[in-house]
């Protein structure tokens, strides 16, 4: 899941959220994609606006339980470079 907007910021997966995406959730792949669609949106276009939660570069994004479909919530870990204008994805887990 690896995607460029024009406008905004490149996303890049670092291995630990693959491996994470893939194996380490609760909820089909499918169902995971669905979900973080949104963060994922806004990560392209305002990365900055999240909270930096570890070591001045790690920031996390969350999406809160959707009961209407069941999804528990998901945080999303990453860190910006505003040089290259690319959002890497550090790891991924839900509550």
């Amino acid at each position: 899941m690896v995607g460029f907007n024009r406008e905004g910021y490149e996303i890049a997966e670092e291995w630990a959220y693959t491996d994470a995406l893939e194996n380490g959730l609760d909820v089909s792949m499918k169902q995971a994609e669905e979900a973080i669609g949104a963060i994922l949106y806004a990560l392209q276009n305002n990365p900055m606006a999240f909270d930096i939660v570890y070591n001045e570069s790690v920031r996390v994004a969350h999406l809160n339980k959707r009961t209407f479909d069941g999804l528990p919530a998901f945080r999303v870990f990453f860190r910006v470079s505003e040089e290259s204008k690319t959002v890497f994805l550090l790891n991924i887990d839900h509550g």
